[in-house]
């Protein structure tokens, strides 16, 4: 479980970063983070469907 003070933990180890791309790799884990779900995540490893989940938050 993903709860929002690690959410509010990633969010401001985001700011920290010094480049835009820093940054924005850090914005994109902290929208998987958000969006994370336990059961959608054991239905991703055994469909063998994580990368393009995950590929979705950075294409953002």
């Amino acid at each position: 479980m993903v709860t929002d003070e690690i959410l509010c933990a990633v969010q401001s180890m985001a700011e920290l970063f010094d480049t835009p791309d820093a940054r924005n790799a850090g914005n994109a884990i902290w929208k998987m983070l958000a969006d994370f779900d336990e059961d959608s995540w054991h239905e991703k490893v055994n469909s063998g469907t994580i990368k393009e989940w995950q590929q979705h938050y950075i294409e953002d």
